[in-house]
């Protein structure tokens, strides 16, 4: 299990049940998270007190923690994968994914 970032495109941090800015506490549960080389996420919201995830946090612009990667780089696409494209790889692969656009 590894973090997939952002690069450049990261802007914030929000818990993901009351949207509250949590970008200054997010390095230390990440430190924490990384301790136990990622095998438990979980924490408690210090805004609202609800029960999460590290991988459930509102990454702005979206990151996330994944067992692989697809990766394209400069796909000359424009944008993000147009929404038939990315049910299509999800019905390949049998999962959920997730978007993450880097700029590095």
């Amino acid at each position: 299990l590894t973090f997939i970032d952002q690069g450049g495109n990261f802007e914030k941090v929000q818990c993901p049940g009351c949207d509250q800015d949590v970008t200054n506490q997010w390095p230390g549960w990440m430190d924490t998270a990384s301790a136990s080389q990622f095998s438990n996420l979980s924490l408690t919201m210090p805004c609202c007190g609800l029960t999460t995830n590290l991988n459930a946090l509102r990454y702005v612009w979206p990151a996330g923690f994944a067992r692989f990667a697809l990766r394209a780089q400069n796909p000359n696409i424009g944008s993000w994968l147009p929404a038939a494209g990315h049910s299509v790889l999800e019905g390949i692969l049998g999962c959920k994914l997730r978007q993450i656009y880097a700029r590095y």
